[in-house]
């Protein structure tokens, strides 16, 4: 797939650095600047300088990590010359002088922390201070369901579903024009969901087309087996199966199905449950009574590196 290029800046910056994801939403109407990692709530709260060095990393990036190879030195020279240009000047004399070797150092200071808190570490202890976020003055919020469909090939008699399940859909072009909106707007997170959003023959193509927002869906598993690789390799980031209960006969009876839709349902994710066939770490495995939500890397689901 080629590579495309980066939305708006105005609206959201993101990027892949050593395989997580990073969306950095700048000057929230709470003049605050918030990062999210690999989608990750609540963000994570950055003060100006250290929000500007991740904006510019990220910008460099686009600029410079064009197919193969390790562009790490040129991504950082510009960096420290668009740092310094901004603050060398204002900064030239006495101690607080700003010198572009000092601002190297902050960089690789600024990175080391924010590389430790993607990796698991606890922010605090990795050195960023504790903020309240006020999330009722976003200009916008951290995720966006998409309901794609309101079909469904299941007769669950507590769906919450009120309207007609057989009604117009947007279009595979209409749902771009959505994206365009959410991330204009700063929305880093997009979850799948309907109805059974995999009854759509363009779910594939919609993941795809937002691979720059992490993506989520949220299914009930019956037709996951066949579109698990798809999905994987079109960058879908995580899936949650929802399971009614841990006996098949009881969840068959919930979903109004009488043909074995627990085994077919849940296959990729009670394997990945249960360490089986998709060699996955029960550690990694987040459950709930209702759902199990497969965020593992080694997944079938998970992208491919």
């Amino acid at each position: 797939m080629a590579r495309k290029p980066q939305f708006a800046p105005e609206g959201i910056r993101h990027a892949t650095l050593n395989n997580h994801r990073f969306h950095l939403r700048l000057t929230d109407p709470t003049e605050e600047n918030f990062l999210w990692i690999d989608g990750r709530s609540p963000p994570l709260v950055l003060d100006q300088v250290a929000a500007e060095f991740l904006a510019e990393v990220i910008d460099a990036m686009w600029a410079h990590q064009e197919g193969s190879g390790d562009h790490t030195d040129r991504v950082c020279d510009q960096v420290v010359e668009r740092m310094y240009g901004r603050y060398g000047t204002r900064f030239a004399l006495g101690r607080n002088r700003v010198t572009r070797a000092r601002i190297r150092a902050d960089l690789d200071r600024i990175f080391g922390t924010l590389m430790a808190v993607a990796d698991g570490s606890c922010p605090l202890e990795a050195g960023v201070e504790m903020q309240e976020i006020r999330q009722e003055a976003w200009a916008a919020p951290a995720r966006m369901d998409l309901a794609v469909t309101y079909r469904c090939n299941l007769e669950c008699p507590h769906c919450y579903m009120g309207a007609p399940r057989e009604m117009q859909e947007l279009s595979t072009q209409e749902w771009l024009s959505v994206y365009e909106v959410l991330w204009r707007i700063g929305i880093p997170q997009v979850v799948f969901t309907g109805g059974e959003p995999l009854l759509r023959e363009d779910l594939v193509s919609l993941v795809a087309e937002a691979e720059e927002f992490v993506t989520g869906l949220v299914t009930n598993g019956v037709l996951l087996e066949e579109h698990a690789a798809s999905l994987r390799d079109a960058s879908l980031d995580y899936v949650q199966v929802t399971l009614e209960s841990h006996d098949p006969g009881i969840h068959d009876r919930m979903v109004g199905s009488a043909d074995g839709r627990y085994g077919r349902g849940c296959v990729v994710s009670c394997a990945c449950a249960g360490g089986g066939a998709a060699g996955c770490d029960r550690k990694r495995i987040q459950t709930c009574p209702l759902c199990v939500a497969c965020s593992n890397l080694d997944c079938p689901l998970r992208p491919a590196a």
